[in-house]
């Protein structure tokens, strides 16, 4: 009799342990199901003027455009925020030298490169600091999170003085004077 003891035991053990599992599946198929499935939204795409939702798309491949469309699916959401985070970054960079900040929006669309599309912002960014020297550049910027993704029209600063007699040395080969 003992000698079936030490094989019933460890089989009992068995059992409990793949009753629980079971019945932990089980409860979590029963939840899962009767949950409300998510929406799904439905984006309005017009062929014709490579939009989605009224939002012009660029970056698609020539001679592609159609299949980029149908398939694009984009990283983001439009935030409200996305200009205050912007202007928070924007302050927090340049810290005490900035006197004013001033974002203009130019244009809003979704922006396709490589096999990512956001959700970008076209703005202008007019600084100005201390001495009330304005400096502005362009940029895209994350529509969600107030990132920027790409800038230009950098202004450039020339170190030199003017008063302070800076002169650069012409090599007179180039020079017929």
């Amino acid at each position: 009799m003992t000698k079936y003891f030490k094989y019933l035991i460890p089989l009992l053990a068995i059992i409990v342990i793949a009753i629980f599992f079971l019945k932990k599946e089980d409860g979590d198929s029963r939840h899962s199901s009767s949950a409300l499935p998510s929406p799904v939204k439905q984006h309005t795409i017009d062929f014709p003027n490579q939009t989605i939702d009224n939002k012009k798309v660029v970056g698609l491949k020539p001679g592609e455009e159609k299949e980029q469309l149908e398939n694009l699916k984009v990283s983001n959401q439009v935030a409200e925020n996305w200009e205050i985070k912007l202007e928070k970054n924007l302050m927090e960079q340049g810290g005490d030298s900035i006197k004013s900040l001033n974002i203009k929006k130019t244009d809003s669309f979704i922006w396709k490169q490589d096999a990512t599309a956001l959700h970008v912002e076209s703005v202008t960014v007019t600084l100005k600091n201390q001495q009330n020297a304005e400096s502005s550049f362009r940029a895209l910027v994350d529509a969600q999170t107030g990132k920027i993704l790409q800038t230009w029209d950098q202004p450039v600063f020339d170190p030199a003085h003017p008063k302070d007699n800076f002169k650069i040395k012409l090599d007179p080969r180039y020079h017929n004077q």
